[in-house]
């Protein structure tokens, strides 16, 4: 509809300048795209609370979380969840760093030490906080818990990657 109304807004103004060139190039250029066409996508823009949103809702319908045990998992869940992310960071600024300034054989083996050491500390979190939520949800449910986790994280990417 506003595809029309845009056509004959065009055709009005094409026929003051009495050019039949004009007229066909205007609505040429207003016809609608299909709904494939790349430049009709919305744009895909990440929203992170949307995401925790929807991850916390998927995780808690798959692990079986009554409202109490998800009160109380996903403030610990997303905490454990933010230091990690936080190491990860750390490693991937210690490649780059590495990358870029074509460091020596010596320098890159201290950064690949640096690397194996966050991702131990990495690792040492996920134990900790994984203890303290079996603690709250019992171990079935958080195995339910992990596993709905990486399936959510892997339906988002290829929503993502379409």
């Amino acid at each position: 509809m506003i595809t029309k109304i845009l056509c004959l807004l065009a055709t009005l103004c094409c026929l003051t300048l009495n050019t039949p060139e004009a007229h066909a190039a205007s609505c040429q250029t207003m016809q609608p795209q299909p709904p494939d066409a790349p430049n009709n996508r919305p744009p895909r823009r990440f929203n992170p609370e949307q995401f925790r949103r929807d991850l916390t809702e998927h995780i808690t319908k798959a692990a079986g979380f009554t409202p109490a045990e998800a009160r109380t998992f996903f403030p610990l869940f997303f905490e454990m969840r933010e230091k990690q992310r936080n190491l990860e960071h750390q490693k991937g600024r210690a490649l780059r760093r590495a990358a870029e300034h074509n460091m020596n054989e010596y320098d890159c083996q201290r950064v690949l030490a640096e690397v194996a050491e966050l991702q131990k500390k990495s690792l040492r979190i996920e134990q900790q906080y994984c203890t303290r939520l079996r603690k709250i949800v019992g171990a079935c449910k958080l195995v339910k818990a992990i596993n709905a986790e990486r399936a959510f994280g892997r339906k988002a990417f290829k929503k993502m990657t379409k």
